[in-house]
């Protein structure tokens, strides 16, 4: 990929794929030859785009064209307005165009307003297709505005053209050159709750004859069947591991620290009618998306949310004082959590068991790896197919635990769900094993002679196998 970013935005990025084919980036979307990507990047830590980065828009670029602005960058890509790239783009002009038709009996809007600017493809679109259009464009934050014409073909000295800094709504409600227009056209999503008055606000703005078209995204989150592979992985080995501790699947409380999108705490409650799920996440924006366009449940007696710090919860909070399951889910994994393992160990039942989502190179979750084997009784790790992920499961207590993870048929008979039996048996956990600790358990007394200071320490902590 190819910066050409102005750094107007400190999460948007503009990226295009210089070379032949597709690439892509495993989490993240696949790229296009020839064509120039908005991209929304709210934690820019990876160094690579696309692993946690969204498409805003995009732009085919004119083939043979030469850019001569070097306003975005040194390439030779020039936007080709009239050429949308996205397929919801040009669904949205296209059904606007028919039901101007059906409107008015003919297709020469005068008048149009576009809530949500983005790479700015409908006002260019609109602008280039119709001569005698007069569009007014509006978007809350100044930047796409000028990320837009800087590298996505947005007219900037237009007389037809007027862009506007200000929320939608407020918009809709009174500013703007005309009274009425004779097309509104709505990009923002999700949608925001505020934007439903845009509605009763949009009717009155419209001509007699005038049409909306709104964007809209109908996708009803599917929490029984996650997409990312590291949540499978995760869920399939806390219920394996769930299987050797209990000898059965059949948990009645749990802890998700990090929500993210909810994945894990809506599988859980999906998954399981007579769990109870406490949810927390430092960040209160992160509940609110999550509940609002992925699928977490908003009225749910078995699910609560706690807005703190991971840590601090699990050193006295919740609605349980033990728990069978806790899964973490922070990453990278920030220096405090590492004092989560023995936090974590003193809230489980005594056959409880926790899963930690960590990235391999992480040298905090290299480090939690190992204070996990000084605590708990069986310790295993996996990773993903593409060794960037791994998820480490750690059991409490418990006399004459099996050294192997069940195999799929196993699981399915203690009663796991199918889909977490099949996600488990897909990866190889491998037991890890803590020397010391080892030491200490087969021979305390010589351990102590030789480190007063180890021996003391597990002694205190660590569960010898029985």
């Amino acid at each position: 990929m190819r910066p050409h970013s102005t750094d107007v935005h400190p999460e948007m990025k503009v990226m295009e794929m210089p070379s032949n084919g597709m690439v892509n980036t495993g989490l993240g979307p696949s790229y296009a030859q020839n064509v120039r990507y908005l991209l929304f990047d709210a934690d820019d830590t990876s160094g690579f785009a696309g692993v946690k980065c969204t498409v805003q828009s995009a732009m085919s670029c004119k083939r043979g064209a030469v850019d001569t602005t070097k306003k975005c960058g040194d390439s030779r890509c020039v936007p080709d307005v009239r050429n949308p790239f996205l397929e919801y783009v040009r669904m949205q002009l296209g059904g606007a165009v028919g039901a101007l038709a059906v409107s008015k009996g003919h297709v020469r809007p005068s008048s149009a307003a576009v809530v949500g600017i983005g790479a700015g493809s409908l006002p260019s679109w609109l602008l280039a297709a119709f001569p005698g259009v007069t569009v007014d464009a509006v978007d809350i934050d100044a930047s796409v505005v000028t990320i837009a014409t800087d590298c996505f073909g947005l007219p900037e000295r237009e007389s037809r053209l007027k862009t506007h800094i200000e929320d939608g709504t407020h918009f809709m409600q009174g500013n703007g050159r005309f009274e009425e227009y004779d097309m509104i056209m709505l990009d923002v999503v999700p949608l925001p709750k505020p934007f439903r008055a845009m509605i009763s606000a949009a009717h009155d703005r419209l001509a007699v004859d005038g049409i909306l078209a709104v964007n809209d995204s109908q996708c009803v989150p599917d929490v029984r069947n996650p997409f990312l592979e590291y949540v499978r992985m995760q869920l399939g080995g806390a219920i394996g591991a769930l299987a050797v501790s209990k000898g059965h699947v059949r948990p009645s409380s749990a802890a998700v620290v990090g929500i993210g999108a909810g994945s894990l705490p809506s599988w859980l409650l999906a998954a399981f009618p007579g769990v109870t799920v406490d949810a927390v996440d430092i960040d209160a924006s992160v509940v609110t998306i999550a509940t609002d366009c992925f699928g977490l449940p908003e009225r749910e007696s078995r699910l609560k949310t706690h807005i703190e710090d991971g840590t601090h919860f699990m050193q006295g909070n919740g609605r349980f004082e033990e728990y069978d399951m806790i899964m973490l889910d922070v990453v990278p994994l920030p220096k405090p959590f590492r004092a989560m393992i023995s936090a974590a160990h003193d809230r489980l039942a005594v056959d409880g068991i926790l899963a930690v989502n960590g990235w391999k190179p992480d040298k905090e979750f290299q480090g939690l790896q190992k204070d996990a084997m000084t605590v708990f009784s069986r310790v295993w790790l996996a990773e993903d197919d593409q060794g960037g992920n791994q998820i480490l499961l750690a059991v409490k207590g418990g006399a004459g635990l099996r050294e192997t993870m069940p195999n799929m048929n196993e699981l399915e008979a203690m009663g796991a769900p199918k889909d977490a039996a099949t996600w488990s048996s897909q990866y190889t956990w491998k037991k890890l094993v803590d020397i010391a600790s080892t030491r200490y358990c087969q021979h305390p007394r010589s351990t102590a002679k030789g480190n007063l200071k180890v021996a003391g320490s597990l002694a205190e902590r660590a569960e010898c196998p029985q």
